[in-house]
């Protein structure tokens, strides 16, 4: 299982062996599954995320903070644009 904290810890990005990734917001006692993703055609290995510095949010990036990539194994990785409103939109894949 890969976990990736965003948003001072109250978003948490989980993948697993099942393939799939979820987006859990945390609200005091509460977790709720806001985005759930099926795009690995394997495990989902790791979680990376990358501040867009000011000055590159333009196209699809415009109201993206930061940019998430998931890799799996089978040597697959996917892009997501992390929206201002703390959802993730799928921006690309890459399949060696």
């Amino acid at each position: 299982m890969s976990v990736l904290g965003l948003n001072k810890g109250k978003t948490l990005i989980t993948g697993s062996e099942d393939t799939t990734f979820k987006v859990l917001q945390i609200n005091g006692q509460d977790i709720n599954v806001t985005q759930s993703f099926s795009v690995h055609e394997a495990s989902v290995r790791a979680f990376a995320k990358i501040k867009v510095p000011e000055n590159m949010r333009v196209g699809f990036l415009k109201n993206s903070s930061h940019v998430v990539v998931s890799a799996g194994s089978k040597m697959q990785a996917h892009a997501f644009a992390l929206t201002s409103g703390g959802a993730l939109a799928h921006i690309c894949r890459y399949n060696q």
